[in-house]
């Protein structure tokens, strides 16, 4: 009796000691789960007031530049109201010059209200550089009130200029000079780009996807610079300028359905194109419920359209003669051209084939594929792809104005290519397609 007593005891000892112990690893439990809760609230907590500061750092500096904005074109238009002293006029004030030379030369431009004959000007360059170079005095006549002078690294510059002879002198303007467009981008913090109007009306699908692409692009230079936030800038530019704002740097980089082409490259360098993200193929549309006997003897004696500075055009006008239509080039952009095929004023359009595979829209509603498409009609068109493109085929690329010196391990359009082809990068292409095109790459077959 006494013996069962005691293992009695021993197992109320026991069972104490696992409750004390299985208490104590709760009590721990408890506390380590109250001591994660105080952490995940303070990062909580410590993200949102991140998240505000971020907020208010970005109102302060759109603030600043609308404030350094608004004064620059008050100083502007209180300058060009005194009419006594010489203006500023190139570079524009607040410009940008891409421009991979330490040394080079930079015209600037100047308006004198007085033109006083023989006047004696000189200009006044402060570079980052160094503090000050003066231009020597120069007697210039007054039609001409431009001077190329040298300037020296990269950086703002400021410059002044002024009529010595009668002490009239003008307020500073500046310029920024980068030696690359990626650094122009990396000091800023902003990627500029051009876009257009063409497809606006027709909510298209390319362009839809195209802005979320521009948006893949920023957050991937911000993880290569840990940069907090790249601004993009999108700026809305005619399609007949649209290449030359490439060419010129007034935009970083552009995207608007834009075929990939050897020729563009020379004729607008220093562009250059991305790799592809998009294939492409020409596509003749008609009005939807209009009749034509089968290809090609539909085309016989009726009028083409496509828009002025497309490959749309140059693509009509090759084989036109083969097939015995008239081109008509007077639509300025695509929208234009679609509208002019919905009024009757042309028979037929050319158009690319991705504004057609995208998801019903009114472009799609209205139109109807005519004759062959996709591989088909490359190859009707391949000598003159060879030609125009220096390939068989065609796809969407974007361009970048790839302006950057020759030692440059890297360069804005390395790293668009690197995105482009990166398993992310094509993962969110193919997500893309998938929101915003309901047919196949052929859209005119089944």
């Amino acid at each position: 009796m006494a013996e069962e007593q005691d293992i009695a005891s021993t197992r109320i000892r026991l069972t104490q000691r696992r409750y004390v112990k299985l208490g104590t690893l709760l009590s721990i439990l408890v506390a380590i789960a109250g001591g994660m809760y105080t952490l995940v609230d303070r990062e909580f907590k410590m993200r949102n007031e991140l998240e505000t500061l971020q907020k208010n750092y970005d109102s302060s500096q759109e603030q600043l530049q609308n404030v350094r904005r608004e004064l620059s074109l008050k100083t502007k238009a209180l300058t060009r109201l005194d009419r006594t002293v010489p203006i500023p006029d190139q570079p524009e004030r607040d410009s940008i010059i891409i421009d991979p030379l330490d040394y080079n030369e930079v015209e600037l431009q100047w308006i004198d209200p007085v033109q006083p004959e023989g006047a004696e000007y000189e200009i006044v360059l402060h570079s980052p550089s160094r503090s000050s170079i003066p231009k020597p005095k120069d007697v210039t006549p007054p039609a001409k009130n431009r001077e190329k002078v040298h300037r020296e690294g990269h950086g703002v510059f400021f410059w002044k200029i002024g009529d010595v002879t009668n002490k009239r002198w003008s307020d500073y303007a500046s310029f920024s000079v980068y030696p690359s467009t990626l650094e122009r981008v990396r000091a800023t913090e902003r990627l500029v780009v051009g876009r257009t109007r063409n497809y606006d009306q027709y909510d298209n699908g390319v362009v839809r996807l195209e802005d979320e692409l521009v948006d893949l692009i920023a957050k991937y230079l911000e993880r290569k610079f840990d940069i907090l936030d790249v601004k993009v800038d999108r700026r809305k530019i005619d399609w007949r300028n649209l290449l030359e704002a490439v060419k010129s740097g007034d935009v970083d980089i552009a995207l608007a359905n834009i075929t990939k082409s050897k020729r563009r490259e020379r004729d607008y360098f220093p562009l250059k194109f991305s790799v592809g993200y998009l294939p492409n193929h020409q596509l003749l549309v008609h009005r939807k419920g209009e009749r034509y006997p089968e290809f090609p003897d539909g085309l016989r004696g009726k009028v083409v359209g496509a828009h002025v500075g497309s490959i749309n055009l140059k693509a009509a006008g090759a084989i036109s003669k083969k097939y015995g239509f008239v081109v008509n080039d007077k639509a300025p952009s695509y929208a234009h051209s679609l509208r002019a095929l919905e009024k009757g004023d042309i028979d037929f359009a050319m158009i690319d084939v991705v504004a057609y595979a995208e998801r019903k829209t009114r472009l799609t509603r209205n139109i109807e594929c005519y004759g062959p498409s996709g591989p088909e009609f490359d190859e009707i068109l391949r000598e003159f792809y060879m030609r125009e493109l220096e390939r068989p085929d065609e796809e969407i690329a974007i361009a970048v104005h790839d302006r950057h010196p020759d030692t440059a391990k890297i360069t804005l359009l390395k790293l668009i290519n690197e995105m482009l082809q990166s398993r992310e990068g094509q993962s969110e292409i193919e997500r893309l397609k998938k929101l915003h095109f309901s047919r196949p790459e052929d859209p005119c077959e089944g």
